[in-house]
This record gives C-alpha cells, structure tokens and sequence, in this order.
C-alpha cells in the first residue's frame, strides 16, 4: 500500500508540473502585446535569446488581468547601482506590488527586494528582513531566472533555483485586486522569456505561524492631516494646527503606519501630522518609543519636545534609514487631555511612523 500511495504521489507531482508549464503564455516583445508606454528601450539578440533592452521605465503585458498565478522572466544585467524587476497587480505605475534586484549589492542581505508602492512611494525602508529581502549572488553579464507564484495575499519567489523560493513573502501588503504584470529598470537591463500564468499556483508549505499577544501600549491609530508644504512646519518650534483636515486611518498589525497608503507626496508638500490624544489621571511622564522616516519633530501640548532625521545614509554611507523603535522621548503629560502630535516629513524610500508606550497605567490613548 505504501508503494501505490508514492507512486500515486509522485504522479500527482508530474501532473502539477506539466500542467503548470502548459498554462504558461509565453509573450514576446512586441507592441502588439505590450504597453510601452514612454519606456526606452530596443529589441535585439542578446547572449543567444532574443531580448528586450529596457533602459528606462516599465513596460505591462496588454490586456491582462492579474490576480493569481505565475509570472516569469530570465534577466541580465551589468555589474551597476540599479533596481530591475518585476512589477505585478499594478493598478497604475504608482501603485503596484514589486519585486526587484540590486546588482550593486550582491551578497548582501538586501540584494534581492519585495516591496508594496503605494501612490509612487516604495516602501523598502518600512519593509525589511525576512519575508521581504534575501541574500544572492548576483553576477552580472549573465542571464538568470525570476519567477513568482503569487496566491492571495502571499508569494513565493525564486532565484535560479526553481525548487525552493528566496522569499517567502507572507503578507503581501497591498489589498487583493488584479492588476497588470510587466517589468521595469532603471539603467540599461536586457530581458528575454517573459511568461504568465493566471492559474493558482502552489505555494511552498509554511510553518505555522504563532499569533504574536499585541503589546498594550502599541498605537494603533492616528489622525493624519492633509500634505503641508514642508518649508511651512520644519522650522517651526510650536505648533499651529488651524484650518488642517484631519483623517483617522489605523495601522497594520504590527504598529506601522504607512503614511503613503493615505497620502500623496509633491515636490513641495511631503509632510503630514499625524497626532494621537492622550488621557491622563494625573500629571506624569511616560515614555514613548517610536521610528520613522525621514525627519520628525515631536510636540505635546503644542511645544517641541524632539527633532530627528532617519533617512537614506544620514548616518553612514550604506545607512538605509529603515524603521525601527530606535528612538524615545518622555511625554510630560498633564492631567487630562493631551495633545501629541509628530511632524512626519518623506524624502525617499518610505513614508512611516510607528509607536509603543511603556507603560499606559492611569492613562488612556485616544
């Protein structure tokens, strides 16, 4: 019985590979099949394939709606500071879910990235680490395999190596809807094989996960108000919030808010407050932790009480600014309502806030 049941097995397993590979459309590089939008770009033989040279911007496969399935494409790209991959259940260029590559960064713990982009804004400094980044070798004038099997709000995504993904990314951020699939780079890349599926593909078995206990200090809520013209509230030593509209938005499950997913950035507007209300039986101070990017100023009551900056190599050449309770401020807090309020200014690579008190007896968050 043993042997019929793996011998069933292992022909269930060939039937799921054949079936996958014949799902998959293949789509040459033609304008009849893609939008080429203003991308640059050339198509020519490149190293025995024949390729797609994408110089600037992204291209989306024409007429596909993508929610589920499979997306694959090989790639080579020289030995350069650049960002080429994939892009899928794009909604628009500045709303997609990504994937790509950094060639300048081979072997290091970020050389591979996940990311969410919501309204234009990459999150690469908010989302970091396991389920997002992986090291790889990256060698360039070489041609590698991408492939990503996405399944609702998780993917699988491979290397080269077709037998076990490189990310397990288990929570994309993104809500579910369909979207375009396509590619994107920034200097020169060449692309060649790109196909899809739109077939539900299976994932990688994961581990059960155990549901981390919230911490009860975490913050979990904010008012945001609209995009300030930044010159007008970083010089500022108190605080004046007349005529500001206010919006109410949650968090993620972990604490942080993605203040992109509320709010676009210009040029010149590329700040918001975001304030909580704090209760107090009684005059005390409690501690607040708290990330973010890029530069913050902190105010209770309407007086500063702290300014910073966590962005892109304020601190060392390979700094990424990425978010974290690194910083803490002590809250002098009177008795009854108190207003705390953090300037949030983005410069690049993400648009967050995240906070924890220490302690919240005889106090109440609002």
């Amino acid at each position: 019985m043993k042997k019929i049941s793996l011998i069933n097995t292992f022909i269930i397993l060939i039937s799921i590979s054949v079936y996958s590979q014949s799902t998959m459309i293949d789509v040459p590089f033609k304008e009849t099949l893609w939008d080429f939008g203003n991308a640059s770009y050339s198509l020519h033989q490149f190293m025995g394939e024949n390729s797609i040279e994408l110089s600037q911007g992204g291209i989306a496969v024409k007429d596909v709606n993508f929610r589920n399935g499979t997306i694959q494409v090989d790639i080579n790209f020289i030995e350069a500071f650049s960002f080429p991959g994939l892009f899928f259940r794009r909604q628009d260029p500045g709303n997609t879910e990504s994937f790509y590559i950094r060639p300048h960064q081979s072997g290091n713990p970020d050389a591979v990235q996940y990311t969410p982009v919501f309204n234009g804004l990459a999150g690469w400094q908010l989302y970091f680490g396991e389920g997002f980044w992986q090291t790889v070798d990256l060698s360039p004038n070489t041609w590698h395999t991408i492939r990503i099997n996405v399944l609702d709000n998780q993917a699988d995504i491979y290397f080269n190596d077709m037998t076990e993904p490189i990310v397990k990314v288990t929570d994309l951020k993104r809500e579910l809807s369909s979207g375009e699939v396509g590619i994107n780079s920034g200097p020169p890349v060449h692309f060649a094989n790109f196909k899809y599926s739109t077939e539900n593909p299976i994932l990688v078995k994961r581990e059960p996960q155990n549901k981390v206990e919230q911490d009860p200090g975490l913050i979990t809520s904010w008012k945001i108000s609209n995009t300030l013209t930044d010159s007008l509230i970083l010089s500022e030593t108190t605080l004046k919030t007349k005529g500001l509209k206010w919006d109410t938005y949650p968090t993620e499950e972990s604490g942080l808010l993605n203040i992109s997913r509320f709010r676009n950035v210009t040029q010149t507007e590329r700040t918001v407050l975001a304030n909580i209300t704090i209760d107090a039986e009684q005059e005390t101070t409690k501690e607040l932790q708290f990330g973010y990017t890029d530069n913050i100023r902190v105010f209770v009551n309407g007086q500063i009480v702290y300014g910073g900056r966590n962005d892109y190599r304020s601190r060392d050449y390979r700094y990424l600014g990425s978010i974290g309770y690194f910083d803490a401020i002590y809250l002098p807090l009177k008795k009854g309502k108190n207003e705390v309020t953090f300037v949030v200014n983005e410069l690049f690579g993400g648009w967050g806030l995240k906070a924890k008190l220490s302690d919240t007896e005889g106090i109440t968050v609002q």
